[in-house]
């Protein structure tokens, strides 16, 4: 599964593209339905990296870039680069690379849907969405097991516990139909514009693999192996190498 059409270049392409069509205006007002909310800013959900479409990242990269100077957004592929090597290490160090150190985040008027609903589900949808991931991740296991890498249980069986901090200005609860409706209808009529050859991925994924290209898969193999060797230093030696 590989972002074989994704790069910088192309990137910054769809991005003029959206644009132009107003497709950001229309995820601009698609947000605004989205409820605002307030939380402890505990960070607790932000030690994964949030899953998104396509859309969602460029809409995404588009404040980033233009927020923030050109060596904070090197220091942020850095940081994702880290997490994807640490997530079949340690997940203590998997963190969002767009976490910032007191919590905030650095995208967040534009942060994917999965991340401005957090907290707004009822927790039967929670505990219904875990059963789910529970087969991803018995399947993730189970790969990267056949070529020699064991994943310890502390990052396999890690689960972002249901969040009770989050509050709306009104008493209003999501639902499974309006999460999925918003995906599904809304995004879903802008997506379709940019076809890309992958499923959802996170953000930090999708940042490094647009920087650094589809060769991550291959060195997170290769470094994580090289850290399991004894060499505890491996990822840090391998992020000083990177020429961003």
């Amino acid at each position: 599964m590989y972002l074989t059409k994704l790069s910088k270049g192309q990137l910054e392409k769809d991005i003029a593209a959206a644009k132009s069509k107003n497709h950001f205006e229309k995820m601009d007002k698609f947000y605004k339905r989205i409820p605002e909310t307030t939380c402890g800013r505990c960070g607790v959900c932000c030690l994964d990296s949030p899953t998104m479409t396509y859309t969602e990242f460029m809409y995404a990269y588009d404040y980033l870039a233009s927020n923030y100077d050109e060596q904070t957004i090197k220091e942020t592929v850095t940081r994702a680069v880290k997490s994807f090597m640490y997530g079949l290490l340690d997940k203590k160090q998997t963190a969002c690379p767009c976490l910032n150190e007191d919590n905030s985040c650095m995208i967040y008027p534009r942060a994917p849907v999965s991340c401005k609903l957090w907290g707004l589900s009822s927790k039967l949808t929670y505990e219904n969405n875990l059963n789910g991931d529970k087969e991803k991740k018995q399947e993730f296991k189970k790969y990267f097991s056949s070529i020699g890498i064991e994943i310890p249980d502390g990052v396999l069986d890690y689960e972002t516990p249901f969040c009770e901090a989050t509050r709306t200005k009104d008493v209003y609860r999501l639902t499974t139909r309006d999460f999925d409706a918003f995906l599904t209808k809304d995004v879903a009529s802008i997506e379709k514009n940019y076809p890309r050859d992958s499923e959802e991925w996170s953000f930090g994924n999708f940042l490094l693999y647009t920087f650094l290209g589809k060769k991550m898969a291959h060195e997170r193999i290769r470094v994580v192996k090289e850290y399991h060797a004894g060499n505890i230093e491996a990822i840090n030696q391998y992020v000083e190498t990177l020429e961003l």
